[in-house]
């Protein structure tokens, strides 16, 4: 994979989506909880343009150019990358923990997985999005959620899972949220 992109250094700035921390910013002053309900619309939003993507000619060529085997992603992914693989009508995401595994929903539930298996014979690509959060972080997230059952295609699906460890609410909130279910 020819990588013309910047890849982010240690020391370097981390940067914020604008969408995102304005949303985290509304749910913190948010009295009535009502960011959950934020949450779910993107969600649902990110879901529509990841199957349309997925869908799409042009990305199926791109991708088919420029995603590399799972040996070359061993060499090339770091710690805390948030990977995807291209399935028949949809894309597939998880978080690379850096030494050959992945954190993946799948099969409706937060497992821990090896690469291979989750590229399950497909190429592999990083996804580029900024994140506030360090690799270690990051990580800890997505260990976080190991086990968890709560898989819905539309708003808590393997794209949702992956964004959140990199980009999402702090873990308190969202096991507070989780702990009104029951």
């Amino acid at each position: 994979m020819s990588d013309n992109r910047r890849r982010r250094h240690p020391g370097d700035p981390v940067r914020e989506s604008p969408v995102r921390k304005d949303e985290r910013d509304w749910k913190a002053n948010d009295p009535h909880g009502s960011g959950d309900v934020e949450e779910v619309v993107n969600n649902i939003k990110d879901t529509v343009i990841n199957f349309s993507k997925s869908t799409a000619l042009a990305h199926r060529i791109y991708h088919g150019i420029t995603d590399i085997s799972v040996s070359q992603a061993r060499k090339q992914f770091e710690k805390g990358d948030h990977i995807a693989t291209i399935r028949s009508v949809y894309t597939h995401h998880g978080i690379y923990d850096g030494q050959g595994g992945v954190y993946e929903y799948n099969d409706c539930v937060v497992r821990h997985t090896s690469l291979g298996r989750f590229a399950d014979g497909d190429d592999l690509y990083r996804v580029e999005e900024d994140t506030v959060y360090t690799p270690g972080q990051i990580i800890y997230r997505a260990q976080s959620r190991l086990g968890e059952t709560d898989y819905n295609i539309l708003y808590n699906n393997c794209e949702n899972f992956a964004t959140w460890c990199r980009l999402g609410a702090p873990i308190k909130t969202r096991r507070k949220r989780t702990q009104h279910k029951s």
